[in-house]
């Protein structure tokens, strides 16, 4: 799922830039001579590939006698038909397959990712994500098969601090709403005082789900949660239904969420960008389903808002809220890559501390993994202080793995208008458990 602000209209087309092989890893490389160039092929995207030019320069400094060939692919083709391209016999060796799109499902299903567990290993990633992270990377055999590039945070609100301040609110220190009742006290307020407390694309088809995903980190148990992200595989013993009470009390405190009017007039007939105005033009306090990518909020919003966040309140009481991350830019190596060890060894490179800082520089994203303070404080030094206050509370208290994040379109596409119906009293939180149930169960079956 690319968060909104940062999807990129995107022409499929191929871009060479010269790397080289090295020997700073421990992976066996095919030799070569000068003039028998080996071509690496690596896919990415329009938005990413600034990034990947970046470390594609640094692997030619390092590695003379490879070339690597830059696949830029669309929004559709990384949805639909690249999964013919990542099984063809020109198959990347590099894939670029986000895990909550078809082709992904369809490609593990089918065991035509190899396993990268020496990638971690030599780039250390299983600590340098961090246990959240990590979780929601490796599958269910227990192997790791991809790596996430950047991290972006969803499942939470920017705030217009001058709005709060008009209505009297004070903004909670640490972020948190705390409880619903605060919520909807703190909706009434802010109409008091002539806004409408929260914005959201009501008809995008993504943002209810993005809220919905809050709800079930902070309110189902992470045993349930973690096999309802992974139980739509045949492998995996479904242990949860989504007709636990856990899981229907999420869709209920979103139906709270409407029913107390904290969601702008007409939010179900409105789509992102009439939600992005609202709050750009100082009418919506808060706005729901904006990332912290660079840039994103002034490059989308066009203004200068005196910014804060607030994490939406908890379903289960007490509980401290951390954002979710969105792990949409995975890379894997599919089974037919002519030259796995070389892809390895890229893979290896763009996760490095110091790749990681430039993609960060480079406008992309958020990095993925833990890097020194001092470094990210340089790297995120254009950004706005809002941005920045969100990074650090991630660095430092973590973020939560989103379920919409790990499940295939088939669920994590429906739940929205199940959502709208659910709101306007057409569905019931056990009928929305039962259809979601059997959709999961015919993915198993395919």
């Amino acid at each position: 799922m690319r968060i909104e602000g940062e999807s990129m209209n995107r022409n499929l087309k191929f871009i060479t830039a010269t790397i080289a092989l090295s020997a700073i890893t421990v992976f066996t490389l095919p030799s070569s001579s000068a003039a028998e160039a080996i071509t690496l092929i690596v896919q990415t995207d329009s938005y990413i590939q600034p990034a990947f030019k970046i470390v594609a320069d640094e692997f030619e400094k390092q590695n003379p006698g490879v070339k690597v060939e830059l696949q830029v692919l669309d929004a559709q083709t990384q949805t639909t038909t690249n999964l013919q391209i990542m099984t063809s016999d020109s198959a990347p060796d590099v894939a670029s397959a986000p895990m909550n799109l078809p082709p992904y499902a369809a490609m593990m299903k089918a065991k035509q990712f190899i396993p990268i567990d020496d990638v971690w290993k030599e780039a250390n990633l299983k600590a340098r994500y961090g246990d959240g992270v990590s979780s929601t990377l490796v599958a269910p055999d227990g192997k790791n098969y991809q790596v996430l590039l950047g991290a972006v945070y969803y499942g939470f609100a920017w705030i217009n601090k001058d709005a709060f301040a008009k209505a009297k609110i004070k903004i909670p220190a640490d972020h948190q709403i705390g409880s619903m009742a605060n919520f909807i006290t703190m909706g009434k307020k802010l109409r008091a005082a002539g806004y409408e407390p929260m914005s959201v694309g009501g008809s995008s088809g993504y943002h209810l789900t993005w809220m919905l995903d809050s709800f079930l980190a902070s309110g189902v148990p992470e045993k349930k949660l973690s096999n309802l992200r992974t139980n739509f595989v045949s492998d995996v013993p479904v242990t949860t239904s989504y007709t636990d009470a856990s899981v229907g009390k999420a869709f209920s405190q979103l139906k709270q969420v409407y029913d107390a009017k904290i969601f702008q007039t007409g939010v179900l007939g409105q789509d992102q960008n009439v939600g992005m105005a609202l709050f750009a033009a100082g009418r919506a306090a808060m706005m729901m389903g904006h990332n912290a990518t660079p840039g994103g909020l002034k490059d989308r919003l066009r203004v200068n808002l005196n910014l804060d966040f607030l994490f939406l309140p908890p379903t289960t009481p007490g509980l401290k809220v951390l954002p979710n991350l969105s792990g949409s830019n995975t890379y894997q190596i599919p089974v037919k890559a002519k030259h796995p060890d070389l892809a390895k060894k890229f893979l290896v490179l763009l996760m490095s501390d110091e790749m990681q800082l430039e993609y960060v520089k480079s406008g992309a994203g958020l990095s993925a993994v833990k890097l020194p303070k001092a470094a990210v404080e340089k790297a995120y030094s254009t950004l706005d202080p809002a941005v920045l206050k969100l990074i650090r509370y991630a660095n430092e208290f973590g973020s939560s793995p989103g379920w919409a994040e790990g499940v295939p379109a088939g669920l994590n596409g429906v739940t929205d208008p199940m959502i709208q119906k659910l709101f306007l009293g057409k569905k019931n939180v056990k009928q929305i458990g039962t259809e979601l149930d059997a959709i999961r169960d015919k993915i198993r079956s395919e």
